[in-house]
């Protein structure tokens, strides 16, 4: 019988992998990036040229272009996520979210809406960018009573693979910030 309990009850937390998997390669790339200009840096600093001030520009824009925007989403979407635990029990047709404020249980009757946001198209197909912030997005699930609730990737992927006969809506966001 808790065998039966464990494969119908799904608890969803925020790992460590979840959260660095959507810049994984934004931050190996950035860090052989900075490893190699350090040595041409230092190789010139130690034959007593000086160090070209368009390197050090080149490397700040790096950092900034390419790591600022990612930082951003992963400080929202972890101030976001941080101490939530999502239990969805698929037999009683139930999703639990325990905050550090208290508890929220909601059935799936009582969604009117999930709206899923990111670089998406409509027809829930990823959009294929250059953008370092490809792989983020989020859901905001629209309860019956006009109550939002916010669940990033960090905290659950592909929620429509899951329970695809709840209603969804697909929006395309440029840079998918939580804002309510």
């Amino acid at each position: 019988m808790e065998l039966f309990l464990l494969v119908v009850m799904k608890t969803y937390k925020i790992t460590f992998w979840k959260c660095i998997k959507p810049s994984f390669n934004v931050a190996l790339t950035t860090l052989v990036f900075i490893f190699l200009m350090s040595i041409l840096m230092m190789e010139a600093y130690l034959k007593g040229a000086y160090i070209p001030p368009y390197m050090i520009i080149i490397t700040v824009l790096w950092i900034v272009i390419l790591c600022g925007p990612n930082l951003v989403l992963h400080i929202n979407y972890y101030l976001n996520d941080r101490g939530l635990t999502m239990c969805i029990d698929s037999k009683k047709k139930k999703i639990s979210i325990r905050k550090k404020t208290g508890e929220i249980e909601f059935c799936f009757k009582d969604i009117a809406n999930i709206v899923k946001s990111g670089l998406i198209t409509e027809d829930n197909k990823v959009v294929i960018t250059s953008t370092a912030w490809g792989h983020f997005y989020y859901y905001k699930i629209v309860l019956k009573d006009k109550q939002n609730l916010f669940l990033t990737r960090f905290l659950i992927q592909k929620l429509e693979k899951l329970f695809p006969d709840l209603p969804y809506e697909y929006r395309f966001q440029k840079f998918p910030l939580i804002k309510d």
